[in-house]
């Protein structure tokens, strides 16, 4: 997964834009 996943609590989701 993208380097998106950064402030997510560790989910590998890329809805963390």
């Amino acid at each position: 997964y993208p380097p998106f996943n950064h402030s997510f609590n560790e989910i590998p989701m890329v809805t963390k834009f």
